[in-house]
């Protein structure tokens, strides 16, 4: 072997493993050694366990946190950042069960942005994007307690949901938006009043078990359509709601 190693010019390495080493110095038994060796492979499964846990679990948080996101996106409108239609109807069902079981009033507010055609025809779409930018943070703006939800309902239309809020509320709500809405004095050349407008519907109801919840939304969709019949830039209210149950109207207070 020597021969043979000085003829290839190569190098034999002779080690003992550290176990061994440690072994020898301690004068540990064989059978210790084995039984130290075993301990040392359990703690490397022990903290190869360990880490393939906290990978996991690592994993698991950052997908959760992508769920959350693409939900959020899923329930916001990107234009204006409020609740899209979806969330909306979500939060207006929600509202509506709790309604019927504290036999507390319900409030829904329909807004619609007048002559929005023209403008979006005569100033274009950043400008008309704008315009629906404003409305969103206007109508945000005045929903002020925690529960109350606004959002944009579908294309100039945006709805406001008041939970606990009767007839009287919901209007002063309402007329608190439309003079808002005017006082931004954005300039629409096509409107009779000279600058951009909202025309509101207003609802209100002590909804009764069994009564549908669509009703209260006909309602003020029918005040909306008046409201512009009537000339637009007014709030209009539906001084009754109709369901099969006859559920009990918030009262209106003067």
């Amino acid at each position: 072997m020597s021969r043979f190693l000085k003829e290839y010019h190569l190098h034999a390495l002779v080690g003992l493993t550290v176990i061994t080493v440690l072994a020898i110095s301690l004068r540990i038994s064989a059978d210790d050694r084995s039984s130290i060796l075993h301990a040392a492979i359990a703690l490397l499964l022990c903290l190869a366990v360990v880490t393939l846990f906290l990978m996991l679990r690592q994993e698991t948080k950052v997908r959760r946190g992508l769920e959350e996101q693409l939900e959020n996106r899923a329930l916001t409108d990107d234009l204006t950042g409020l609740p899209n239609r979806r969330a909306a109807r979500e939060a207006y069902e929600r509202e509506w069960k709790q309604a019927v079981r504290t036999w507390s009033p319900i409030s829904v507010l329909y807004v619609d942005a007048d002559f929005f055609k023209g403008y979006n025809d005569a100033y274009g779409h950043a400008e008309a994007d704008d315009l629906l930018r404003i409305i969103a943070s206007t109508v945000k703006s005045q929903m002020r307690r925690p529960r109350d939800v606004a959002a944009r309902y579908g294309g100039e239309e945006f709805i406001g949901i008041l939970p606990d809020t009767d007839l009287a509320g919901a209007m002063a709500v309402a007329e608190r938006i439309r003079e808002s809405v005017m006082e931004r004095s954005v300039v629409h050349e096509l409107s009779s009043f000279g600058v951009a407008t909202v025309s509101i519907g207003v609802a209100s109801v002590v909804p009764s078990r069994g009564s549908r919840s669509e009703a209260l939304l006909q309602a003020a969709d029918g005040a909306l359509a008046r409201a512009k019949e009537a000339g637009r830039n007014l709030v209009r209210c539906e001084d009754e709601v109709e369901s099969p149950s006859e559920a009990e109207l918030a009262p209106a207070r003067t």
